[in-house]
């Protein structure tokens, strides 16, 4: 039983992470702890906003034309929910009888983009890699029918650029982080059942640390889809 609560808590404490760097807003707590702005906050903050209310030829015009405006990168990953997924999936085949849907290159792999399940889509010089998004389904990650995330999409650019301040190429988007005691993710235990007891009271606590921040280069060239009402 213990064991299942500990893969349970480790399970959590991922998905919080996961939580964090993609919804989090920024915080400061007295200098005791800071957290950043995540990922859609960025995006709603200082990104391409491109609306909707139905998938269609002019979705993808108006995307596209977004995009060039701030230089947008030739390859995108397009995170979305299931609604949002399925109705471009529908435009697609509808668009394409003999399939428009296709495992493209996937930085170079189209044996990952398979593995990774992504489907790829090439419109206006331009690659889609789309994927559903468990952070934008209620149902599956909250347990609720609906959401403000429904219908609901990202565009993450899949390239580098040049820093001008240094001269030095730089991912449009990654994720950095800091070793802690030689590991990425640290886990460790205390109280009277921890392996190594560290007092004499009949208890587990098991603590996680991990040290990470999201790079996101050039805000302006990721954008959100969303469908109005």
């Amino acid at each position: 039983y213990s064991y299942r609560g500990i893969q349970t808590a480790d399970m959590r404490f991922m998905d919080a992470r996961e939580a964090k760097h993609m919804f989090g807003t920024k915080s400061n707590n007295s200098g005791v702890s800071e957290t950043s702005e995540g990922l859609i906050p960025q995006i709603i903050r200082g990104g391409i906003a491109v609306s909707y209310s139905t998938i269609d030829a002019t979705l993808m015009d108006d995307i596209a034309k977004g995009l060039d405006k701030e230089v947008g990168a030739k390859e995108y990953h397009w995170l979305m929910d299931t609604n949002q997924f399925i109705a471009v999936q529908n435009f697609i085949e509808n668009k394409y009888d003999n399939g428009g849907i296709v495992y493209g290159s996937f930085n170079g792999s189209s044996d990952l983009a398979v593995k990774q399940g992504f489907t790829s889509y090439t419109i206006h010089n331009r690659t889609f890699h789309m994927k559903k998004y468990m952070g934008f389904n209620a149902g599956a990650q909250y347990g609720v029918s609906s959401s403000k995330w429904d219908d609901n999409g990202i565009l993450i650019p899949m390239d580098t650029q040049r820093d001008a301040a240094n001269g030095e190429a730089v991912n449009s988007f990654g994720l950095r982080y800091q070793l802690y005691n030689g590991k990425r993710f640290y886990k460790f235990d205390t109280g009277g059942l921890a392996k190594t007891p560290t007092s004499g009271k009949m208890e587990l606590t098991i603590s996680q640390i991990a040290k990470e921040g999201l790079q996101v280069f050039g805000v302006n060239r990721f954008a959100r889809v969303y469908k109005t009402s």
